[in-house]
């Protein structure tokens, strides 16, 4: 499954999510906005205990790189990500990033992918936070 944007990808304004996004990414953003419900009722922790919490086995690893991305991504972006409530149409600024890191990732679009988390992430949750997205771009698959 890829995340691939369409020819009009930075064309169309975000509040019309169907154009710069593939079927593919936002059945990813789909699953990605339920996984959010589940973290939000789980415990706060730091970037460091959530990777400690990552499985090796495949049938976990991916959901489990998927919830400790999301609950990281409150510390290296200084607030709580914006990812709406599964089915709505519109795409946050937040999903937007968010899927268009986890595409360069997945192309190993390197240069757009340091852009990308450099311009938001704070320096400190740099590191581990891009580890995460490289783990789930490479398992996106199984998400």
């Amino acid at each position: 499954m890829s995340l691939g944007m369409t020819t009009q990808a930075f064309q169309a304004p975000l509040a019309e999510p169907s154009a710069p996004f593939s079927a593919d990414a936002l059945v990813i953003l789909h699953k990605l906005r339920l996984l959010m419900a589940r973290v939000k009722c789980a415990a706060k922790v730091d970037v460091f205990t959530a990777c400690a919490l990552l499985s090796n086995n495949p049938t976990t690893a991916t959901t489990a790189y998927a919830e400790a991305l999301l609950r990281v991504l409150r510390h290296g972006l200084g607030h709580a990500p914006t990812l709406y409530h599964p089915g709505d149409a519109e795409v946050s600024n937040d999903e937007a990033w968010l899927l268009r890191v986890l595409l360069c990732a997945q192309t190993g679009d390197e240069d757009s992918l340091r852009f990308l988390t450099t311009r938001r992430l704070a320096k400190e949750n740099l590191r581990p936070t891009v580890f995460l997205v490289r783990n789930l771009a490479a398992r996106i698959k199984e998400l």
